[in-house]
């Protein structure tokens, strides 16, 4: 939908989103994190706004809170990926975000253990029929068809939390894992799911190492940007090399807690808030 900015006065105005049936608490999410921004009444009429997850190359002057990482491809056919925005930071960027920090573990009481909940988000097309299933699958249902093969490790408690969009349940649920616990474990794996992992920037913000596949969507927090082996450890595309990547981090501990702290300063870039704001401002008004 457009969203319609109409000018009360110099200091007042007013927003309508249409269609009207999309005006969910979600829509209020991403129009809120727009409306906030009062220049917007002085630089234009019609703001070009894409709402939701859909990461599909569009209108180079949309704003979107997703898009595809840059690729020599994306410009094809006219099309770009638009312009990213800081969307739905109410759940992206909670204001207790900074609890992260003092609920982390050193990472000397850090357990070697990699650790991953989460639900089966993708959409069905992303997941197997059966085990045995060859195809392309999206990064979380690789991660998932896999649980298996790692049960027999005591290093790795992966396991889904819930079985949605239609994908059923393959290996059943695993036991609730808060935050805090998580980020008593040293490695936090974080797939991509229906476009980038809400839970990476906490994971980010930990001292924990982040291990993910190479970022296929990138967000406010740049995650296409970010560098393999530096800020995270990366994996295969179907992540079938994760064993290995495990074992490595065991047997290189001081360099796999540097790669924590670094992934950390990462996510301290984003956590300014009045610089933060200066940016949104320069985006909007651009």
């Amino acid at each position: 939908p457009q969203i319609k900015i109409n000018k009360v006065d110099k200091s007042k105005w007013r927003a309508s989103l249409e269609p009207r049936w999309m005006y969910t608490n979600e829509m209020l999410s991403y129009a809120y994190d727009i409306l906030r921004y009062p220049e917007l009444s002085y630089a234009t009429n019609i703001l070009a706004v894409k709402f939701g997850d859909d990461k599909e190359p569009l209108n180079p002057s949309l704003l979107r809170k997703i898009r595809i990482v840059p690729s020599p491809d994306i410009t094809k056919d006219g099309k770009a990926n638009g312009i990213i925005y800081k969307a739905e930071s109410w759940r992206h960027f909670p204001k207790n975000l900074w609890s992260t920090v003092y609920e982390d573990t050193p990472w000397e009481k850090k357990r070697n253990m990699a650790v991953w909940r989460g639900a089966t988000t993708g959409g069905t097309g992303c997941y197997p029929g059966t085990l045995g299933e060859e195809g392309t699958f999206g990064s979380r249902a690789e991660l998932v068809r896999r649980i298996p093969k790692w049960d027999k490790r005591a290093d790795m408690d992966i396991a889904v939390s819930q079985y949605v969009q239609g994908v059923s349940n393959l290996w059943g649920v695993g036991s609730f894992l808060s935050r805090e616990k998580m980020m008593g474990s040293k490695l936090l794996l974080m797939p991509e799911g229906n476009d980038v992992a809400t839970g990476l920037k906490w994971a980010m913000l930990s001292t924990s190492v982040v291990v993910m596949t190479k970022a296929t969507v990138e967000s406010w927090l740049m995650e296409g940007a970010m560098t393999a082996n530096l800020e995270y450890l990366e994996v295969e595309t179907d992540w079938s090399n994760l064993a290995e990547v495990v074992d490595w981090c065991w047997n290189n501990d001081e360099e796999c807690k540097k790669i924590g702290e670094r992934g950390q300063c990462w996510m301290r870039m984003f956590l300014d808030d009045d610089e933060e704001e200066d940016i949104m401002h320069e985006v909007m008004l651009e």
